[in-house]
């Protein structure tokens, strides 16, 4: 993509990880080797816009994360990068992509670069 080209929109992804390979289930999430190396990669992943939401799933086995991004492809390679990821310590279980049709105002700063197509919010008549 040449300086001149504006990316392509962000789409709204939901990406679901899978614990395996090395995670030792014995020990917690920030005890595991390399958490620093991969808490600073998911940190980074937030500064640049593209993870939104995330974090672990009841029984610690799964993580689900709402990720911006203009491809599928896109999630996958980040992701790829995680240092975690080499080892299979998580790998990427699936990665849809996702509508909003239900979301609060309070969000809206937060998607306010998502295409509408990802955001297609129903407007109830208030009953107050």
């Amino acid at each position: 993509m040449s300086a001149e080209e504006t990316p392509p929109p962000a789409e709204l992804w939901v990406v679901r990880l899978l614990r395996g390979g090395p995670y030792d289930f014995s020990r917690g999430m920030r005890e595991q080797t390399g958490w620093k190396e991969h808490a600073a990669f998911m940190n980074g992943l937030v500064d640049a816009g593209f993870l939104l939401l995330g974090g672990p799933l009841v029984g610690d086995r799964e993580t689900l994360h709402i990720c911006a991004a203009p491809s599928e492809k896109d999630v996958r390679e980040r992701f790829a990068e995680d240092p975690w990821a080499p080892s299979g310590k998580i790998v990427v279980k699936s990665v849809e992509r996702w509508t909003i049709v239900l979301c609060p105002p309070a969000l809206d700063e937060i998607l306010a670069d998502v295409p509408r197509a990802s955001v297609d919010v129903y407007s109830a008549p208030s009953e107050r």
